[in-house]
């Protein structure tokens, strides 16, 4: 079974109590804000995983000069994506061939889709992220931390009784492989996430520069 797949159709089929939940980002307002300050005027953002465009949507309020390009692959969530940003582009793309994309760009977010790529898959992520940004250009990931290996089907809570396949990663290994692909870490955050049985899952943030 492709995992990816699998989330994809889960996605699609909950994407309005997505949005019910998640349409809001201030709570991560603060880890866009070296995006928001460093970037050119009018320039070219790339966004993996888009969603329902709720990260565009944010963006785009503080800097509306910004031109957006956003993929995913559930049909739903572009449809709503197109809907909440009639300025900006969207396709339907799955994020494991964005290097199909032609670039480069000047930043390229992938906020809230590498929890669902397995390990070999985050990998290539990283090789077609030295290709689709420009020189000096920026790009802004986040991840679930969590043991290596760490990875499995889990209910969440938007998606009633269906679930999710998982991975988890360490600090170091994106660290690493940030680092492994000219990239220079200029912001780091960390976000604990309440989850529905009581625990805390930490989230990490990068923002790094192409060297």
């Amino acid at each position: 079974m492709d995992k990816v797949l699998h989330n994809v159709n889960v996605f699609d089929r909950y994407t309005k109590e997505y949005m019910d939940k998640f349409m809001e980002v201030t709570l991560y307002k603060d880890t866009f804000a070296y995006l928001l300050e460093k970037l050119p005027p009018g320039a070219a953002v790339l966004e993996l995983g888009c969603g329902p465009g709720n990260i565009v949507k944010y963006l785009s309020t503080q800097r509306p000069d910004l031109k957006f390009l956003g993929i995913d692959l559930a049909p739903q969530m572009i449809r709503a994506a197109k809907k909440q940003n009639p300025g900006a582009a969207f396709r339907r793309l799955d994020i494991r061939h964005a290097g199909q994309i032609k670039g480069p760009f000047s930043a390229v977010l992938a906020p809230f889709c590498i929890p669902y790529l397995s390990y070999h898959d985050l990998v290539r992520l990283f090789t077609d992220l030295g290709h689709l940004v420009a020189e000096g250009g920026l790009v802004y990931l986040s991840c679930m931390e969590g043991a290596k290996g760490k990875q499995g089907f889990e209910k969440t809570s938007f998606t009633a009784g269906s679930e999710l396949y998982i991975s988890y990663y360490r600090r170091e290994d994106m660290e690493r492989l940030l680092q492994e692909k000219g990239f220079e870490i200029k912001g780091f955050y960390t976000k604990d996430y309440p989850e529905t049985d009581g625990s805390i899952t930490v989230d990490l943030f990068y923002i790094a520069k192409k060297r």
